[in-house]
């Protein structure tokens, strides 16, 4: 790998050999953010496929945005980055980087942050030309207005916007669908709950919330109003599914999660969606927090 570039997205970047700390190089890059990879990493680096450099970048740059220095890069952790930070889908990049720029601007009607658009392709897990790509189409849709001085969000842009936030699109609650069955308590306790506080978002359940409604009512009004849905199809409950249904049907990113043991008998409609696999409370609520982190924060407003 060749000395002053990073060797997750090849810009320019300080690095030097650190022997100090176990033989690993030590990457300041001002678009992924700092980082320690192991010598062994490094040199396998010319060789590395693009959906995993690419996805260690985007964990690179979470802790960045964090404030938080990330475990050093090893292959072990390599490998597993890229089920962390998936691709993402095609209506997801441009919905995101819409919201990116929004961040990024003061208000209506000044311009986004100069210099942000390598930033962003990083967050997206794209190559600069697709970010740039996804940057002339926001521009050809009337959502954004390509300027000189500064690319800035038209009306339709912040309209769009603000329509999300009032259904609840950037909220931080998260809305959980699962089995009530006394078996899974604490699976919730120490899952799924703990997950997603662990992101620093709310978890939602059901039969925890005081109402004086129907609960049928009630679960709508709470789906309507969350930014996110987690369904743990474990025991495959009707109502699970058709809750899951709902939120898509709304628009609303769902996280979906099932017991290992008893992926094989998920539904048939919903097998082509990436599930959380898990064998004991404290892997799932791992295995949330980081899916969390990686496909819910970066579409809300503030930063965890």
């Amino acid at each position: 790998m060749e000395d002053g570039r990073c060797p997750l997205r090849g810009h320019s970047a300080d690095t030097r050999l650190d022997g100090a700390v176990g033989s690993k190089h030590v990457v300041k890059c001002e678009i992924c953010g700092p980082y320690l990879i192991s010598s062994t990493l490094w040199d396998l680096m010319p060789a590395a496929d693009t959906v995993r450099r690419f996805a260690s970048a985007a964990y690179v740059r979470q802790c960045a945005d964090d404030g938080v220095m990330p475990d050093t890069l090893t292959w072990e952790l390599y490998e597993q980055l890229s089920d962390r930070f998936p691709p993402l889908a095609a209506v997801e990049r441009v919905d995101r980087l819409l919201r990116f720029m929004a961040d990024d601007s003061e208000s209506p009607g000044f311009p986004v942050k100069a210099g942000r658009l390598p930033v962003y392709a990083v967050r997206l897990r794209v190559s600069d030309e697709e970010s740039e790509r996804l940057r002339t189409f926001l521009s050809s849709c009337d959502l954004l207005h390509l300027r000189p001085a500064g690319d800035y969000l038209s009306p339709a842009g912040w309209q769009k916007i603000w329509r999300e936030h009032e259904s609840g699109v950037r909220s931080r609650r998260g809305f959980v669908a699962m089995s009530f069955n006394s078996r899974l308590n604490e699976v919730w306790e120490k899952g799924l709950k703990l997950g997603i506080e662990d992101a620093k978002c709310e978890a939602i359940r059901i039969d925890r919330v005081h109402h004086n409604e129907k609960i049928c009512d009630r679960i709508v009004s709470e789906i309507r109003g969350c930014g996110f849905l987690v369904a743990d199809v474990t025991r495959h409950r009707q109502g699970v599914y058709f809750e899951a249904g709902l939120a898509i049907g709304l628009g609303k990113p769902v996280i979906w999660t099932c017991r290992a043991g008893d992926l094989r008998r998920a539904h048939f409609d919903t097998r082509q969606y990436n599930h959380i696999t898990w064998d004991a409370p404290a892997d799932l609520r791992e295995k949330l927090e980081d899916r969390i982190r990686a496909t819910i924060l970066p579409l809300l407003t503030a930063r965890p």
